[in-house]
Formats: structure tokens, C-alpha cells, sequence
């Protein structure tokens, strides 16, 4: 591991000469790994005596896993305090303690900002860009997992360091394995198992609060990637009305949005169009949301390229889509709509031009990030654009040595299965048909 920073002026040593609860030494080791580990992670650690939460972080610090500790601040008007203060902190993997968010929590405000983490979890990954651990109070995880279900989604653990004296966990709704795959494809039976659980919850919790609505908004998103198409659709409508109800226009749009993607993965592009256009950019330009409203926009831009206007699909993504993200500094949706402008170029047979952004714009920002797997998919495409130009022998190297090998060691089967079928392709137009076979 790099070095770690010293101690900010003042901040005293931690004394570590006590007795870990035995109960805890999994949770200990399992810290460990999680904070040695590259790149961003977000780790849940339940306390219930602060003295006793300052002892375990001092064990980590003197075990050779000294991280950085980060209070905040109740001056902090927004969220985004958080993600400066991130930025502010030193350059290396240490891992960051956050401290003081449930005090954040305990304010009459408390759910908005656990609103805004929600919305802020992809920020987050690109300022913390190392292990982040929340330290919260039984009471406070609970509030994140109801009121910030997106961000709970990232947790790599959730961890107790609870003592015996202190007050029990609260039961946990989500289920023990990810909904989604390495691929980011719905897992049917984590779906349903999830959708079982929401719906025992709702049973017996009909109140109109922001949590009970974010669970429709959620069953309803899983309804809609499996298929059940009424279903989803009235849960969601359901989700967007207890949210207006409920004063958050924001996310009222937020669950509108879930309802235009439901129309267009039914094919009722001009439902979708109406929803994005009359609905939610609205709510977005009156909010003064950029970033929202250019994810709109993006989406509009979608159902014009699924119409065949590739014209008017270009010039959304180039005009008005991508200023946004390079004025905000958003890496990631900055690169993911480079890779649609490619797109449309590929589609439109101007291979050198959409070779040109995946190379020289696309690809150095996901390497930059250190996202390995949006590399590969990137890499995907550059040789999608090879094999096109009919340079088999770079489009086979890209697919075997580039991708393939990425997605196995993710244990991302669908991508497997499709990096292969390029290759049988590839074997085929070879007249190699016993290995395309």
C-alpha cells in the first residue's frame, strides 16, 4: 500500500489499547480487505458508541490500513460540500472514515440530504476514487437504505460493530445477493426474491412516506426489466404520485423517466416522446437541474435514433447533450455520449470518424477513471469498426486479447457469449467454418 498522509495538526493519536469484541474480528478483517482494496468501494459500518468506533478505526490505522477521517460539517448546505471536501483530501488510496453524517440526519431536512446521496452515488465514485466507509447509528443506516435506495444498491458491506449494550439492528429488507448481474442485466430470481420482499414490506406499510414510495418506484423498475409490463406501469405511476404528494417534484420526474423508458422498451416511441418532452424536461429547466435535463435530452435523442432520425439524434447529443457534461466536469457521461455520437457515425458508415472518437475522446477517459469493464465494452465497439473495414486480423486480436479475457475474469457470461459470436463471424467470413461452428 502507498504510504499514508500524517495526522492533520492537533488531531491526537488514537489510543487502541482495548479489547475488540470477539463478536467483531470477522468484521474487522473484512474492513481490512474492503479498505486495501483498488479503487472505489462503499462500505456501511454500524456503531452505536463513538469512543468505542474511534478504538476500531485506530486498530485498522495501526495494522497498516491508516486512513483519512473526514467529519461533516453541519455549515454544509448541500451535498455537494461533501464531494469538495473529497476532492480536497490527499491523493492516495487511503481509505476515507466518514464521520458525522447522522448528525446531517438527526435535522428536520435529513431526508433531502439523504436524497441528495442518492443522486450523488456515481459523484461520489469519481471524487472518493478509493474505499469510502460511512460510519452510522443503527437508526441512520436504516434511513439510508429507505430514503437512498440507488446509493445502498453500491454497498460492498455493511458491517456491525454494535457491542452487546447497544440497541439492536434494524431488519433489513434487501436481499442477500445483487438484483443485477456483472453485466448489469436483471438476475430474474434476485429480481423476484427482491419483489417478494417489497411486497411483504408494503403489506404492512402503507404510509406515505419517502421511503415506502421509493419501494414502489424500485418493484416497479424490476416489473419493467422483467417484462410485467401493467404491473410496472401502475407501480410507477403509483411511485410518481406519492412523490408529488410528497412535495419532491424531483423525483416525481425521476419515476416519470422510469415511465417513458417502460414505453420505449414497448416499442410506443411517441408515449415515451410525449412523457421526456411535456412531463419531465419541464420539471428539470424549472429546478435548474443541468445534468438531469441533459440525461433527458440524451433519452429524446434515443427514440429519434431508434426512429432512423439520425440527423436530429446528432445533433442533440452534439448541440445541446454533450456541453452539458463538459461544462459540469461529468467524466463518465461525457464519454458514455461520445460512444452514442460514435454510434451514429458507425451507423451512418463514417467508420473513420467514429474510430477516431472512440480512440482518441472515449477511451482515454474510461482509462483515466480506471474503469475496466467500459474499456472492454469500448474496445468492443473499435473492433465492431475493424471487422467493418474488413481488418479481421486487428478485429479477432481486439476481441481475444482486449476484451474476452476482461469479461471472463468478471464472470460476465452474456458478454462472453457475445465476444464469441463476433468471432465465429470473423472465422466464418474466413471460410473457417468447422471453428465458426
Amino acid at each position: 500500500m502507498a504510504p499514508h498522509p500524517p495526522r492533520d495538526p492537533g488531531e491526537p493519536e488514537p489510543k487502541t489499547s482495548f479489547t475488540l469484541d470477539p463478536e467483531h474480528h470477522g468484521a474487522l478483517l473484512q474492513l481490512a480487505r474492503l479498505a486495501a482494496s483498488p479503487g472505489f468501494s462503499l462500505v456501511l459500518a454500524e456503531y452505536g458508541d463513538g469512543v468505542y468506533r474511534d478504538q476500531v478505526i485506530g486498530v485498522l490505522d495501526q495494522r497498516g490500513y491508516r486512513g483519512t477521517r473526514l467529519k461533516m460539517r453541519l455549515e454544509w448546505e448541500s451535498a455537494a460540500s461533501l464531494l469538495d471536501a473529497l476532492d480536497a483530501l490527499p491523493q492516495d488510496h487511503s481509505p476515507v472514515h466518514l464521520l458525522g453524517l447522522g448528525t446531517w440526519l438527526r435535522l428536520e431536512q435529513g431526508w433531502h440530504y439523504c436524497h441528495a446521496m442518492n443522486y450523488l452515488r456515481e459523484s461520489l465514485a469519481d471524487h472518493a476514487m478509493r474505499p469510502l466507509v460511512i460510519w452510522l447509528e443503527p437508526p441512520h443506516i436504516r434511513a439510508l437504505g429507505l430514503e437512498a435506495p440507488d446509493l445502498w444498491s453500491w454497498r460492498s458491506a455493511v458491517l456491525s460493530f454494535l457491542r452487546s449494550e447497544s440497541s439492536q439492528k434494524f431488519p433489513q429488507l434487501s436481499v442477500p445477493r445483487p438484483v443485477y448481474d456483472g453485466g448489469g442485466k436483471t438476475d430474474r430470481a434476485s429480481a423476484l426474491e427482491r419483489i417478494a420482499a417489497i411486497d411483504d414490506y408494503l403489506a404492512s406499510h402503507s404510509e406515505n412516506s419517502w421511503g415506502v414510495a421509493s419501494l414502489w418506484r424500485e418493484r416497479g423498475v424490476l416489473r419493467k426489466d422483467l417484462g410485467v409490463w401493467d404491473e410496472a406501469l401502475t407501480d410507477l405511476t403509483t411511485a410518481r404520485t406519492r412523490f408529488e404528494s410528497l412535495n419532491d417534484p424531483h423525483t416525481a420526474a425521476m419515476a416519470a423517466t422510469d415511465v417513458a423508458a417502460l414505453y420505449f422498451r414497448r416499442g410506443n416511441l411517441e408515449q415515451a416522446l410525449q412523457v421526456l418532452q411535456k412531463e419531465i424536461i419541464p420539471v428539470f429547466e424549472r429546478l435548474g437541474d443541468e445534468r438531469s435535463l441533459a440525461i433527458t435530452l440524451g433519452r429524446i435523442a434515443d427514440i429519434h435514433q431508434a426512429r432512423g432520425q439520425q440527423d436530429e439524434a446528432l445533433r442533440i447529443r452534439v448541440e445541446e447533450e454533450l456541453p452539458v457534461f463538459e461544462r459540469l466536469g461529468d467524466l463518465r457521461e461525457r464519454a458514455v455520449t461520445l460512444g452514442q455520437i460514435a454510434d451514429i457515425h458507425h451507423a451512418r458508415g463514417q467508420l473513420d470518424e467514429a474510430l477516431r472518437i472512440r480512440l482518441e475522446e472515449q477511451l482515454p477517459i474510461f482509462e483515466r477513471l480506471g474503469d475496466i469493464r467500459s474499456r472492454a465494452v469500448t474496445m468492443v465497439k473499435i473492433g465492431d469498426i475493424h471487422h467493418a473495414r474488413g481488418q479481421l486480423d486487428e478485429a479477432l486480436r481486439i476481441f481475444r486479447e482486449e476484451a474476452l479475457p476482461v469479461f471472463e475474469q468478471m464472470g460476465d457470461t452474456r458478454s462472453v457469449a457475445l465476444i464469441r459470436t463476433r468471432i465465429g463471424h470473423i472465422d466464418q467470413a474466413r471460410s473457417q467454418s468447422g471453428k465458426a461452428l
